[in-house]
């Protein structure tokens, strides 16, 4: 499979910075990030099959796994003689994170999950898989907005449930239920998967709000506090890059200007 639809920001000998939005988003998320970080980045936006302006979807493939997504992430950034960059990634995307790290991890100079899912409350997770079945009867702009307040359900998350709801209007319903399905299969493997992340610096942004996914964050995090920060965002619910997004991107620069990069090659400008 192919990802084709990308938004490229490009300077003269700066390094990488890929950004990856999660399930239901699109590229349009990261306009506020966009503003923050041009100014000393290379930046890859990608838009996710299916999503946003994307020309095509996981529901014109038979079978794809999170690893066959992240392959295709992989090939897009070697066309571009990108062989290693940070990543910004948001919630399910943080799952596919995982997959990349998981097959090449020098590629990874560092990593910030927003809104990182390591596993979610029994209640939730019930709910979420009971939407397998809930699928074939109920419209999926019922579920989308079922989900939007699982997911985000005070009042100040109001600007984040109402971006999953339009960018999933546009998903359409196959591709919803398409990545839906691929999704909750996949729930746990960011927790699972974290021995692949040994050698990369990362940072977690959660919300303190995020009822569904902070808990499993911190326990899942134990085990990795010596190499692996977490901070939270006060007040604030998933999607800090959206609802926090002046402390979601200050927390964010802090940590990436501290990084490490590898000598970088100078770019091409149009």
């Amino acid at each position: 499979m192919n990802i084709s639809n990308t938004k490229l920001i490009l300077k003269q000998e700066a390094p990488w910075l890929v950004m990856i939005h999660g399930f239901g988003g699109s590229k349009k998320m990261w306009n506020k990030q966009i503003d923050a970080f041009s100014d000393r980045y290379n930046i890859m936006i990608l838009e996710l099959p299916g999503h946003g302006d994307s020309p095509i979807g996981l529901s014109e493939y038979e079978n794809v796994s999170l690893q066959d997504i992240a392959e295709a992430i992989i090939n897009l950034l070697l066309s571009e003689k990108i062989f290693c960059a940070s990543f910004i990634c948001v919630s399910m995307a943080t799952l596919i994170m995982s997959a990349i790290a998981e097959v090449h991890p020098e590629m990874i100079s560092s990593v910030v999950f927003c809104g990182a899912v390591f596993g979610m409350n029994r209640i939730s997770e019930l709910t979420f898989r009971a939407g397998n079945y809930l699928k074939y009867i109920l419209p999926y702009m019922a579920m989308v907005k079922i989900l939007a307040m699982i997911l985000m359900p005070n009042r100040t998350h109001k600007i984040s449930r109402k971006f999953l709801v339009l960018e999933c209007r546009n998903l359409g319903r196959a591709e919803f239920l398409r990545w839906y399905s691929l999704l909750t299969g996949e729930i746990y493997r960011l927790h699972d998967h974290m021995s692949c992340f040994k050698g990369i610096q990362s940072l977690v942004i959660m919300g303190s709000e995020d009822h569904v996914f902070l808990k499993d964050a911190i326990s899942s995090l134990l085990n990795f506090r010596n190499r692996i920060k977490l901070k939270t965002i006060r007040n604030c619910g998933h999607v800090c890059s959206l609802q926090k997004w002046r402390e979601f991107n200050a927390i964010s620069a802090e940590f990436l200007d501290s990084v490490s990069f590898p000598a970088v090659k100078p770019v091409s400008l149009p």
